[in-house]
């Protein structure tokens, strides 16, 4: 949409003194900054508002940014605002001093940008179970008791006992059961394990039924349980209900409503996190009702090359989008560069 540069800078100006105030925005408010009248910058707001940048929410007052001017400046007009060289710096050591656990580093995530800002933080821990496998390994840890380890193709492991009944196996046979179980799995995910790839194994080694039919059933359990309790691990929601927009109790209700419904959000980080790519969605976008009036800005995490999770600030459309976008950009990456060397080493979660 082709608007004048004046168009232009007054829409800039309006979003960011709403942002800031969160009152709307008169013409007087806007004339110290332009070398026009009250009259003029008036007639420009009107018209930001004839092609649905602005609203006025009442006759006499002053406008508010609508989605479409919100998504107007986002795309077109913002300018962003990098953190200070010695922000940058202590983000930086915080960023290289994850914890080597993977689960511990994630929560580390979510607190070091909780402590940056004042809205709600959400990040969505890696899904090893959509990840392709690397390498499997059966350990013998008594007469009943096998140490199942994973290696992903992500560098993540994940390990489980699996108990069996007691039968007259030993190690040997656990690395022939191991040997063939990568040979077959290699490239795979586990969330593909079906009937039929347990029915290609039991013929290859029809001697140990027992011990593949009881990883099978295990490995289908926790792919179950992983895909309904995927972790979402959330902060900074008690300093962002101090907003003004909070002062409105139905407003408050319909996004805490929102944050108590895992399944919901985690659906909305899961689509953008297959997105591939960082998205800042406004209003009405996130297709839920109840956060049309919030926005959510969210990057992928990747973890040598593959999808390790997604971090998303989530907080009312009144929310400073120049700070936040780039500071969501900066520990994405760091984060994505760090959390290379859990590709490289192989990790537990």
């Amino acid at each position: 949409m082709d608007i004048t540069d004046r168009k232009k800078l007054i829409l800039a100006a309006t979003v960011g003194e709403y942002i800031r105030t969160a009152e709307p925005v008169g013409s007087k408010v806007l004339s110290g900054d332009f070398s026009c009248s009250p009259a003029t910058i008036r007639q420009e707001l009107g018209e930001l508002e004839k092609v649905g940048f602005l609203a006025q929410p009442h006759t006499s007052s002053g406008r508010v940014p609508t989605d479409l001017g919100y998504r107007y400046y986002v795309d077109t007009l913002m300018k962003k605002t990098q953190l200070s060289t010695r922000d940058q710096q202590a983000l930086h050591v915080a960023i290289d001093s994850l914890s080597e656990n993977l689960s511990d580093a994630f929560s580390q995530i979510s607190q070091i940008l909780s402590s940056l800002i004042d809205y709600t933080i959400i990040v969505l821990t890696p899904d090893i179970f959509i990840e392709s496998l690397k390498v499997v390994h059966l350990i013998m840890v008594d007469l009943d008791r096998i140490l199942v380890v994973l290696l992903h193709s992500a560098g993540l492991n994940k390990e489980f006992l699996l108990k069996v009944p007691p039968e007259n196996i030993n190690q040997d046979d656990l690395n022939r059961i191991s040997k063939l179980l990568t040979d077959k799995l290699e490239g795979k995910s586990l969330s593909d394990l079906s009937e039929g790839m347990l029915a290609s194994l039991l013929m290859s080694l029809p001697e140990y039924k027992t011990i593949l039919t009881s990883l099978h059933l295990e490995l289908n359990r926790l792919n179950q349980s992983n895909h309904q309790d995927r972790q979402l691990l959330m902060g900074g929601t008690s300093k962002m209900l101090k907003l003004p927009e909070f002062k409105n109790i139905e407003f408050t209700q319909k996004v805490l409503s929102t944050l108590e419904e895992s399944k919901v959000l985690l659906g909305l980080l899961s689509y953008y996190q297959q997105q591939n790519d960082f998205k800042v969605v406004i209003g009405a976008e996130t297709n839920i009702e109840n956060l049309r009036d919030c926005s959510l800005v969210v990057s992928p995490i990747k973890m040598g090359g593959h999808l390790g999770g997604a971090l998303g600030v989530l907080g009312p459309k009144r929310m400073p989008y120049d700070k936040i976008v780039p500071l969501v950009e900066q520990i994405s990456h760091l984060v994505t560069t760090n959390l290379a060397r859990y590709s490289e080493n192989g990790v537990g979660v």
